[in-house]
């Protein structure tokens, strides 16, 4: 985390802000109207009433090893700021969207229930709008417009993630972040996001963590997660609800919604000891989720996250000099969708 007065207004390529950005890339992956579709699509073709809606399920992977499948992922992070210094206020925004390809593969199924993988970026652009600027970089092309987010993903797109996955299908940890520190380079391996972004992209893929072994329609269960932000961590608690259970062209399905609540857990470890007092409170946020669930592979087949969130920094600056107000309006929403089986 950096806190400092002079980076309310921070220049565009400060390495803060393009670690900002990295994070943003990896934590939050055609258009939005296409996935939207898809998800309405999906709902269309569901036919609830081919299953008992009284039918206990098991929502847990149960996968076999060389099992695999490829998901398309769309994100995008708006960001409005606003900064009110002394009666004189400014705004900006930022937009970044990413969107690619990634192959999730079980190598490994263990007795106790839990599974070894591998996932991997095959492809990934990621477009940055700010100030009336678009800049696009694409892992498919040799160079980009903002060339440290280029190699950042570039550095990111075949360099295989192995996560362990835990049997109610929460992911452990991961391996092989250390592959793109060495691919971007030491000038640029500040950039590379922390393993817990990963750990928290792998939870948005093929699985529904933490799920019950046995759920009928109407079921709720909880789930906590704790994740990275851009002043600290984030916890969140979860409630998921079994919203019923159909078949899609022969294939069991089961819509799980989730809405989760949030604290904010802020790291001053960064903020030197004869700074101005700093007041950090998260003034709203909510997050929901919509997963499709594939009841014969035990795997997600489309999943729609969204999250919203104001934060609001207050800095008291010394000698009556006045405040500094800077509100943070962020929304986050992330699709995903199976594309190919194997």
């Amino acid at each position: 985390m950096h806190t400092d007065t002079h980076g309310l207004f921070r220049p565009a390529l400060d390495p803060v802000w393009l670690r900002w950005v990295a994070t943003t890339i990896v934590s939050t992956g055609p258009a939005q109207c296409f996935y939207l579709c898809a998800s309405v699509c999906l709902c269309g073709f569901i036919n609830n009433a081919a299953v008992a809606q009284s039918e206990k399920v098991n929502l847990r992977p149960q996968w076999v090893e060389g099992q695999a499948a490829v998901y398309e992922f769309w994100n995008q992070r708006e960001q409005t700021t606003t900064v009110n210094f002394n009666g004189q206020t400014r705004d900006s925004q930022m937009l970044v969207t990413t969107e690619g390809h990634t192959r999730w593969t079980v190598d490994k199924a263990h007795a106790d229930g839990s599974y070894t993988c591998t996932m991997t970026l095959l492809w990934m652009t990621a477009t940055l709008e700010a100030d009336g600027q678009k800049q696009t970089n694409d892992t498919r092309k040799p160079t980009g417009d903002a060339e440290p987010i280029h190699k950042l993903i570039k550095a990111m797109a075949d360099s295989p993630v192995t996560v362990t996955v835990n049997a109610d299908g929460s992911i452990a940890k991961v391996k092989g972040i250390d592959r793109m520190k060495t691919k971007i380079g030491k000038d640029l391996e500040v950039l590379i996001p922390d393993p817990l972004d990963f750990v928290e992209s792998a939870s948005d893929l093929a699985t529904l963590p933490f799920a019950p072994t046995s759920a009928a329609v109407g079921d709720p269960y909880k789930a906590d997660y704790r994740w990275t932000h851009d002043l600290g961590h984030l916890d969140q608690r979860w409630t998921y609800t079994v919203e019923s259970i159909g078949d899609l062209e022969g294939v069991p399905v089961a819509t799980v919604v989730g809405q989760g609540k949030m604290k904010l857990d802020v790291d001053r470890s960064e903020i030197p000891n004869d700074a101005p007092p700093i007041d950090f409170k998260l003034q709203s946020g909510d997050v929901t989720s919509q997963v499709f669930f594939d009841l014969q592979r035990h795997e997600a087949v489309g999943r729609h996250v969204t999250h919203k969130e104001r934060v609001r920094v207050s800095i008291n600056l010394p000698d009556g000099r006045g405040k500094i107000d800077r509100t943070i309006d962020k929304t986050l929403q992330g699709q995903v969708l199976r594309i190919a089986e194997e």
